[in-house]
């Protein structure tokens, strides 16, 4: 079975991205003999730092793909609650993106979008996020624009920012 990962595309900020899970699964289907391996490489207790390895084909692990990713406990969006699971995603996400898998116009995954959007408000203002004309804060998960009560909501409730389509299906 062929995926095309284009379908499987979601749209933040402009630019279409093909989430980890998606990347993954491709992986998994076209290269039967291959693996994915993650490790630890440094935690602080505060900040944490996956690398992650794609090996298409284990008979020949020099031709081995590397994705480095970090993540900050407690800090913003999905770190807030998922520092650990965030990072060793976002490092498979790269690794995988360094195969060519799932890059469509750029290496950086949907959550290394929103982590960065976040730390670039963060810099700007420490009273507001800016984007663009919209002055708060965006989903977590596709990145739409939302309204202060609804992200405060969200933070209560899930622990992070979610617009109210992906509040719904949580």
């Amino acid at each position: 079975m062929t995926k095309d990962l284009k379908e499987k595309a979601i749209n933040i900020r402009g630019k279409d991205y093909v989430q980890v899970k998606d990347r993954i699964l491709f992986f998994n289907e076209k290269y039967e003999n291959g693996c994915i391996k993650t490790e630890v490489i440094s935690d602080d207790g505060s900040e944490i730092v996956f690398k992650a390895i794609a090996i298409p084909d284990i008979s020949n692990i020099d031709r081995a793909f590397i994705g480095t990713a970090s993540g900050v406990r407690g800090g913003q969006g999905v770190d807030k609650t998922s520092a650990v699971e965030n990072a060793e995603t976002s490092a498979v996400g790269r690794a995988l993106a360094m195969m060519g898998i799932g890059v469509l116009e750029s290496v950086a995954s949907a959550d290394e979008i929103n982590k960065s959007s976040t730390q670039t408000y963060k810099k700007k203002s420490s009273k507001s996020k800016t984007y663009g004309e919209h002055k708060g804060d965006f989903c977590d998960e596709c990145g739409k624009a939302v309204t202060d009560k609804v992200a405060n909501y969200s933070k209560d409730k899930y622990g992070r920012v979610l617009c109210f389509d992906h509040q719904s299906s949580q």
